[in-house]
């Protein structure tokens, strides 16, 4: 065992820094921070989230902390299974007789024992295995699940300087739909033009949705997207069909020689295309070929197309609704240091009533906030630090440092000031928690939202006490709703 002992110590370093050529390299730096400073536990847990998905370095790596006791309990047969499953994914000739050479040690007992958990591994993780549960299974357009669409909306003007351009173009956007109903939490993911952005986001606090309803009472409903187009009479002449087709022939060439950042180059430009299927025939526009090409991107280790892929499989887009494989390619997206999939993650978690299941929320966002600096993460740990219910989170100077940074790409001025107001109360300064929480009321007022809870806070604080407690609070609806 001396023996498989010193080539694993060779090798743990070597294969963490293997990791840093890829576009994930600032979550896998984390884990290898982790592991070099011993905490064991956590970089375990990172490890799993990406092995789940059928990462191979991810395995071994499982394998290597099985073989030394490092956050878990030291395990050979844990480490043979797990070696020969990465052998398996990475085609690793060297990994195989790695696992040979240690199946050979174990006693008779612990050899069927390590024979048959390696044949579990594979029938969980093998490729043919992760095919069957955590691809998505493809649906056109037509057949996908429909957007939630709002009650009511504004209109959305056409910027006037774009319109005489014949600019077309599209703003992606993320946010909560509230228990009131409202447009909360605003993200622009991704824009075509300042103009096109600013349109978009003047109109959007005007719409109005059916709350989400759960055991009997409003709850914010996380995560929505939304794509908002902007398109004009003469189309095929105004968005240059040749002009795009030649950009499409030329990512798709690339995505093809199997480079991962250029296949989710592709996917996310066939993605942003599908509105204008109708003028571009001959080209497979469909959701459901931007997921074949973030498949290869994601399998491959790129957060970005794990994010995407998981969202899509969450919301139907272009495939079945798988949310536990969609929940695991985010899962793999956050353990690689993606910011909106530890973002995602944390509003996922953050109102559970178990207490392991919030920490570990706030822990996503501590991660996005180090790794990425994320607004909205920044954001909603301000307010845990400033109004949570366990009192060693809470931290008020830390929640105002947070809520120093510009708002930027993010547009809910009545959260950014609630926060402040509820980070100055934790500090003790309530005159200024005074002041944020009425100008948030009055921002608020001028939105036409009603939000009984912001003057609930006034109350609060205009009394000398801070707020405990989640931001958006559900309302109770009458049985029979």
């Amino acid at each position: 065992m001396k023996k498989h002992h010193k080539i694993y110590r060779n090798c743990i370093s070597l294969l963490l820094i293997s990791w840093l050529s890829t576009p994930a390299s600032a979550g896998q730096d984390r884990i290898m921070e982790l592991y070099n400073n011993k905490e064991y536990e956590e970089a375990f847990a990172y490890l799993m989230d990406l092995a789940e998905v059928g990462n191979g370095t991810a395995q071994y790596n499982i394998s290597l902390m099985y073989s030394k006791g490092e956050g878990v309990a030291k395990d050979p047969v844990q480490a043979y299974a797990w070696t020969r499953m990465a052998a398996d994914t990475l085609k690793n000739e060297a990994y195989a007789k790695s696992a040979e050479e240690m199946l050979n040690s174990l006693s008779a007992a612990d050899r069927k024992t390590a024979v048959d958990l390696a044949l579990e591994l594979t029938t969980r993780l093998g490729s043919e295995a992760l095919k069957d549960t955590l691809y998505p299974r493809p649906l056109s357009d037509e057949e996908c699940s429909q957007e939630v669409a709002p009650i009511t909306r504004t209109k959305i003007n056409y910027p006037i300087d774009l319109l005489y351009k014949g600019a077309m173009g599209s703003v992606e956007t993320d946010y909560t739909i509230s228990p009131q109903g409202y447009v909360r939490d605003l993200i622009v993911t991704s824009s075509a033009h300042p103009s096109f952005v600013q349109s978009v986001i003047k109109a959007l606090p005007g719409y109005r949705y059916a709350p989400r309803i759960t055991n009997n009472a409003a709850v914010p409903a996380h995560g929505h997207t939304a794509r908002f187009v902007f398109q004009i009479g003469n189309a095929s002449k105004a968005i240059g069909t040749r002009k795009i087709r030649k950009r499409l022939s030329s990512a798709k060439k690339k995505a093809e020689q199997g480079d991962m950042i250029e296949q989710y180059r592709y996917a996310t430009l066939l993605d942003d295309y599908n509105q204008f299927k109708s003028y571009l025939r001959g080209i497979n526009l469909e959701y459901q070929e931007a997921n074949k090409w973030l498949l290869s991107s994601a399998s491959a280790g790129h957060t970005n197309a794990q994010f995407e892929l998981g969202r899509n499989m969450i919301e139907g887009r272009g495939c079945e609704v798988n949310e536990p494989a969609g929940l695991k390619w985010i899962n793999a997206a956050a353990a690689g240091g993606n910011a909106p999939a530890q973002h995602f993650l944390a509003q996922d978690l953050i109102s559970d009533s178990d207490e392991q299941q919030y920490r570990a929320a706030v822990k996503w966002l501590k991660s996005s906030v180090v790794l990425n600096s994320y607004y909205p993460s920044q954001l909603m740990l301000a307010w845990e630090y400033s109004t949570s219910v366990s009192e060693d989170v809470r931290n008020g100077p830390a929640a105002l440092e947070l809520l120093k940074n510009k708002p930027d790409g993010f547009h809910d001025e009545v959260r950014v000031l609630e926060t402040e107001a509820a980070a100055y109360a934790e500090a003790g300064d309530f005159e200024q928690a005074v002041e944020k929480q009425k100008s948030a009321i009055t921002t608020a007022e001028n939105l036409g939202w009603e939000i009984p809870e912001l003057h609930a806070r006034l109350d609060n604080y205009q009394a000398g006490k801070p707020w405990r407690g989640e931001y958006f609070q559900v309302v109770a609806q009458e049985t029979g709703m």
